[in-house]
């Protein structure tokens, strides 16, 4: 079988349907990878967001073990800034079978170019996966019919079955983790659910035929260690998956031994010159002694062998413990992304973080201490937020280290299948149609101050642009503006004053920086 896998470039994030019918999709777009590349320059000058897709490497990797022909389209390592840039790379005549990949977030690339290769006359199988395919794979499959199946869950084994069955055109309807339209009469089958992969070790070491091109351009190599999440964060799709398909207790969170993680690390370095490493786990580590075992063996690993590599995790806040992160910092961590989400206390608890903003402080002060960078995921705006809930993520992000004018500025997103998005519907919170929904805010007042704060955004990103993205000086100034701006807004509403003006106002002193 020849076989492609495709990951779409991320560029109408926010849009629907209608909305890209009326783009030209031929202009360029600033792509939201390149977007991250500028706010999240590390020091040493090169991102921490990963280049690779280690997924379709992965299933890459197995159907070739079972001696199928297979091209990967990672169209956001190739930087394309159109989607007929990315249609045009497809020769689709020359595959047996067309595999698409992506959050909801790039649903409408993914169905464009689904679309668009149909048209051009593809009349092979085409099937979707990632987390929003599986916890939406029936209505998918009744609404778009250029898809005929999803594959739900960890997709190595279900792939290499499915090529096989398609292949020898036999029956579908053995492949477990699979859901498809019956071609005869178009019903949806859902077959039963694929456990997890318990063995890790088991799966060959993903595909590394793109690192050459990740290093020129100066992402970073990646490399996981474990699969799943042991937490259940209301606004993320992972947790949800383990739900749906039936997964519980230890089949959630499931480790390569710490070995075989190194062996591949140590590959990397001598073979590949790999200096810095992403590593892409759901999660790195979670809180107390045997949520970090594992990592702390990792680290133990690179250390026993002198191995000089630096790398980069996923963690929760109250996973960060001094002794913990002395040995990674020993080991080679230097950087954290950490979900902080909010300084409000009502709002960590609507999105089920578990833990209490004083938190907050303590732990990153633990990094500091270390001088382990850090950058933080932080989701000021949700439908519930009030103005208060916005002073006190003010207060918060006040007495944080951090000068990324991008980063309080983020609106929780509303992924089809997740415990908010069950919650917002049941109370008539959401609008539009399926998957492309938007939340009904309670309080207007926030509501303006998240839609001016995005123009701001988008608007500081195209003066980003022009200058050099490498001045740090700019982007401090351009910091403080914009939390300036926020809080003067928050002060307006309180004595009634116009929001648009100030905004009108800070879009005046940002143009004169």
């Amino acid at each position: 079988m020849n076989i492609l896998l495709i990951n779409p470039p991320t560029l109408y994030r926010g849009f629907d349907h209608a909305s890209l019918t009326k783009l030209d999709l031929n202009y360029p777009v600033t792509p939201y990878y390149e977007r991250l590349w500028l706010s999240d320059r590390g020091k040493k000058g090169f991102t921490t967001f990963p280049g690779e897709h280690l997924g379709l490497q992965s299933l890459k990797s197995n159907l070739l073990q079972h001696h199928h022909s297979v091209d990967i389209i990672n169209a956001c390592l190739e930087r394309h800034t159109t989607l007929y840039e990315t249609l045009s790379t497809v020769a689709e005549n020359e595959f047996d079978l067309i595999g698409f990949t992506g959050p909801q977030d790039v649903f409408a690339e993914v169905y464009w170019l689904a679309n668009k290769i149909r048209e051009k006359g593809f009349t092979k199988h085409i099937t979707l996966g990632h987390d929003f395919a599986t916890l939406n794979h029936e209505l998918l499959l009744k609404k778009y019919k250029d898809f005929d199946s999803v594959i739900r869950g960890e997709g190595e084994h279900t792939i290499v079955k499915l090529a096989s069955s398609l292949e020898k055109s036999s029956d579908l309807k053995a492949i477990d983790g699979l859901t498809f339209r019956l071609e005869s009469t178009g019903e949806i089958i859902s077959n039963k659910s694929r456990l997890p992969i318990q063995n890790l070790d088991d799966l060959p070491w993903v595909d590394r035929d793109d690192l050459g091109k990740v290093k020129r351009l100066h992402f970073s190599p990646s490399i996981y260690t474990k699969r799943g999440c042991p937490y259940q964060c209301s606004f993320c799709t992972t947790g949800m998956v383990a739900i749906r398909e039936g997964i519980r207790g230890s089949n959630v969170w499931r480790k390569r031994s710490a070995s075989k993680v190194v062996d591949e690390m140590e590959i990397l370095s001598k073979n590949y010159k790999v200096k810095y490493l992403s590593i892409v786990d759901d999660l790195y580590l979670a809180k107390g002694k045997d949520g970090a075992e594992h990592a702390l063996t990792i680290a133990e690993e690179m250390i026993s062998r002198n191995l000089s590599i630096q790398y980069m995790i996923d963690c929760r806040i109250d996973s960060i413990d001094l002794n913990h992160f002395e040995l990674l910092k020993k080991s080679g961590l230097n950087k954290v992304f950490v979900g902080v989400e909010s300084g409000s206390e009502n709002t960590l608890k609507y999105f089920r973080k578990g833990y209490n903003p004083k938190l907050i402080k303590e732990k990153l002060n633990i990094l500091d201490s270390l001088s382990i960078e850090y950058l933080l995921g932080f989701i000021i705006f949700n439908p519930y937020e009030t103005i208060e809930g916005l002073l006190q993520s003010l207060d918060l992000l006040k007495q944080l280290s951090v000068r990324d004018f991008e980063l309080f500025l983020q609106s929780v997103r509303i992924y089809s299948g997740t415990q908010l998005h069950f919650a917002l519907y049941n109370y008539n919170l959401i609008k539009g149609q399926f998957p492309f929904f938007k939340a009904i805010y309670v309080d207007q007042d926030v509501a303006q101050i998240k839609d001016l704060m995005k123009k701001i955004s988008e608007n500081s990103i195209k003066i980003l642009k022009s200058k050099n993205s490498k001045e740090i000086y700019f982007r401090d100034a351009m910091y403080t503006i914009v939390l300036n701006a926020l809080t003067d807004m928050i002060n307006s509403v309180k004595i009634g004053a116009d929001l648009n003006k100030v905004y009108d106002n800070l879009m005046l002193e940002i143009n004169r920086i």
